[in-house]
């Protein structure tokens, strides 16, 4: 289906390009396509050393977003190149919007597409601003090892405390907090390794360390498992 579907995105950008050409008699130069776009953006055009070239998603053209990318993606990024062949827009000015829309697109800056990931499973995480995005099964990972992120335009934070769910399956609830004893944090001071030796000689579980460690000592998930097991042989040791 995929390289099908390649091969329909090659012969819609010549049949433009012929269109276009034949209407306003502007040459277009050669344009190189490439099929290795990943991530939330559907399409996306440039030019490098004074040859131009387009760039599609491939998970896109291979899920519902389908539809989009032929009619829309398309003329888009074309359009763009259009644009910097003249000189005209760099963005998504009026230029762009008129040229675009010539060419059969609808003339809009973003897709409103969600990504289904074609490799892997896709997961859809509910951000802290209540939005949901789309997410690969890489990123998720991450995410779960203790990565967080944060988009732009209000899209929110995502963290392993994030509702999710495989798309297409039901959702997983964000995780409940563990209840951490409060006291004994409050009651230790010194350095932050000091301070976790002090928690592991309290008779505290790992959890609850690992939770002082992030909640009292700003650290994240990694450094409180480093500083777990590197505390924990010194008290050991100190018998």
């Amino acid at each position: 289906m995929l390289q099908e579907r390649i091969q329909l995105v090659q012969a819609k950008i010549q049949t433009l390009i012929l269109q276009w050409q034949a209407q306003t008699g502007q040459t277009l130069p050669d344009i190189q396509v490439k099929f290795d776009l990943r991530g939330r953006v559907a399409g996306w055009a440039g030019s490098r050393g004074g040859r131009y070239f387009m760039r599609f998603n491939t998970d896109m053209m291979q899920n519902a977003a389908w539809p989009h990318v032929i009619n829309n993606t398309v003329p888009h990024e074309l359009a763009h190149v259009i644009c910097f062949v003249q000189g005209t827009d760099s963005g998504h000015g009026r230029v762009w919007v008129r040229t675009c829309r010539a060419l059969g697109g609808n003339g809009e800056r973003c897709h409103s597409e969600a990504v289904t990931y074609a490799k892997g499973q896709t997961y859809v995480y509910t951000t802290s601003t209540g939005r949901t995005i789309h997410l690969s099964s890489i990123k998720h990972r991450k995410i779960q090892q203790g990565a967080s992120y944060t988009g732009r335009h209000g899209l929110g934070r995502i963290d392993r405390s994030c509702a999710y769910h495989v798309l297409g399956q039901t959702v997983t609830p964000a995780p409940v907090p563990r209840a951490v004893p409060a006291t004994p944090a409050l009651a230790v001071t010194g350095s932050r390794a000091a301070r976790v030796r002090a928690w592991i000689r309290q008779g505290l579980l790992q959890d609850q360390v690992y939770d002082l460690c992030r909640s009292q000592l700003g650290q994240t998930d990694a450094q409180a498992r480093q500083y777990w097991r590197t505390e924990r042989v010194k008290v050991l040791q100190a018998g």
